[in-house]
């Protein structure tokens, strides 16, 4: 089962900055009607596209955390990736509690843009849940930079799918 989602640009962290006193209810997710703006993109490019966000958000996640590991298939670390797992990254805090990060790469530059969320992301949002220790992170272009938001689980409450 694949669920589509718009996620809402209204949490934009540029250039290394921080959302942490952005409200959760900015956080909006809603059952798409939308046309995919990859839809004309061939396979190649959209897993291209992918793992750019990837590497952008791992270089982000990095400056901003300690200990960040990179578990998906398209890390350039040496080491096996998994991408069965439900998220690309896991942030292990001080106090050994793990974030779990999906990566959502679009190429819309304003506005919504229609997310793909397969059964594996899900699956580990709701067995994540009522924590908040899952988050989807979207990484777009915004002008000649990348913008990086984070949207929350999108099952959590207040978020609907």
């Amino acid at each position: 089962m694949e669920v589509k989602f718009t996620a809402y640009k209204d949490i934009a962290i540029a250039n290394g900055g921080s959302n942490a006193s952005a409200p959760h209810a900015q956080r909006n997710y809603s059952p798409s009607e939308s046309v995919s703006e990859t839809e004309n993109l061939s396979d190649r490019d959209k897993a291209h596209i992918g793992k750019h966000g990837e590497e952008c958000l791992f270089a982000y996640l990095n400056a901003k955390f300690d200990n960040v590991k990179w578990v998906s298939k398209n890390n350039t670390l040496d080491v096996p990736g998994d991408d069965s797992l439900g998220y690309d990254f896991e942030v292990i805090g001080g106090d050994g509690n793990s974030q779990y990060i999906e990566c959502k790469t679009t190429t819309g530059t304003t506005g919504t843009a229609e997310i793909d969320f397969g059964p594996t992301e899900l699956s580990k949002a709701q067995e994540c849940l009522p924590t908040e220790n899952y988050s989807v992170y979207r990484v777009f272009p915004h002008g000649d930079q990348l913008q990086i938001v984070d949207l929350g689980n999108p099952l959590a409450e207040g978020n609907s799918v």
